[in-house]
């Protein structure tokens, strides 16, 4: 599986898991359930796959700023919220199991 097909892997798990399509993800809608996704998937590349911003943004279709903020926003309610840590640890979770 090439960098770029992973990239997209993930982000459609993420997708899946919160109930909106990859299209949603990477569209311009602003609707809570696929920006949370977004926003969630822009973390979940970070943290397995070591890209940078730029390239999370591109495979995203958001500018860098928006990807900093959105892996901020993630970190945040992190550090504020143990039942998202654990629910976000599952995903990711899931995530390496399916795409090792």
């Amino acid at each position: 599986m090439t960098p770029a097909e992973r990239t997209r892997a993930i982000v459609a798990r993420v997708a899946q898991h919160h109930g909106v399509t990859l299209a949603e993800i990477t569209g311009f809608t602003r609707a809570a359930r696929s920006a949370r996704a977004r926003t969630e998937a822009a973390w979940v590349l970070r943290r397995l796959t070591g890209q940078t911003k730029s390239q999370i943004g591109r495979a995203l279709n958001r500018h860098p700023s928006t990807v900093v903020s959105a892996i901020a926003r993630v970190e945040e309610r992190r550090a504020a919220d143990p039942d998202f840590v654990t629910a976000v640890d599952q995903l990711v979770d899931l995530i390496r199991r399916d795409f090792p």
